[in-house]
């Protein structure tokens, strides 16, 4: 197995790579292997209101139907169907199924979340449940980054929504080097990474390089970012603390360097 040496300067060093030869405690988990599955969302058409206008907006793109003086529910399902499938946008989204007196919505693409908006002139007659979640294909997850519990305790995840923290992945002594190991994985853009089903060391106490996000003042928490915004990663590092991060128990930044863009993390993990 290729070893990597403990860097003398954090200007040679590589994400996830421990920062010094102190102590460290490391685990094992396998990445999660998984199949995405398409979202399905029932809409229910529970009563109907005369000459009314009845909409829904799968992720921003709008259908409607409009009742006429005599309304029924089946007439109400059948409208909004034939004007969802009517709809090119509509219909490069989700496909729309009329199953009286529900109209079951289901992603075109497995893996591609919907948000589901009902408009009924206020009047109640729509309502929705999730049949069926959404399931993202299992990523790639690149040294010194956040690793969260998958389905199970022994199985991480590059975090895909709040959960809970492992740890950082880590590139050290116990690991491959990928660039140097002709079994190692790498990703299309030749980056090495723990591959789904590999088995990914995972740092829980020490000290260790990572690639932060922004800039962190020396000191602040560690904030793992599980939800990707414009320009971010999930799995990233960073100081700050919004809706899309969650806290990395105990730890905190301790070095900075700006020739290499690199931070060292120190975390103590319980």
């Amino acid at each position: 197995m290729a070893q990597l040496d403990v860097p003398q300067n954090i200007d040679e060093a590589q994400a996830g790579q421990q920062a010094d030869g102190g102590f460290s405690d490391k685990i094992s988990v396998t990445v999660e292997d998984r199949v995405a599955v398409a979202q399905v969302v029932t809409v229910t058409v529970d009563s109907a209101t005369n000459d009314t206008i009845y909409g829904i907006t799968v992720n921003g793109v709008r259908v409607t139907f409009t009742s006429d003086a005599d309304a029924t529910e089946t007439e109400i399902v059948a409208g909004l169907v034939a004007a969802a499938v009517a709809s090119s946008f509509f219909t490069a989204l989700v496909t729309a199924t009329d199953a009286d007196p529900d109209i079951v919505i289901t992603a075109q693409t497995p893996g591609t979340a919907l948000t589901v908006v009902l408009d009924d002139e206020t009047t109640g007659d729509l309502s929705q449940v999730a049949t069926t979640a959404n399931v993202t294909v299992a990523d790639n997850i690149a040294f010194g980054l956040a690793v969260f519990e998958g389905s199970a305790f022994d199985l991480g995840i590059l975090p895909d929504g709040a959960g809970t923290v492992l740890g950082i992945s880590i590139l050290s002594d116990v690991i491959p080097i990928p660039r140097q190991d002709p079994d190692a994985q790498l990703n299309a853009g030749g980056e090495p990474v723990y591959k789904p089903t590999q088995v990914a060391g995972v740092m829980r106490q020490g000290r260790i390089h990572v690639d932060p996000e922004v800039t962190p003042v020396l000191g602040d928490g560690v904030f793992a970012r599980h939800t990707a915004t414009a320009g971010t990663t999930r799995g990233a590092l960073t100081n700050v603390d919004d809706a899309n991060t969650q806290a990395v128990p105990n730890s905190r930044w301790v070095r900075l360097s700006a020739f290499a863009g690199l931070a060292v993390v120190e975390i103590s993990h319980p």
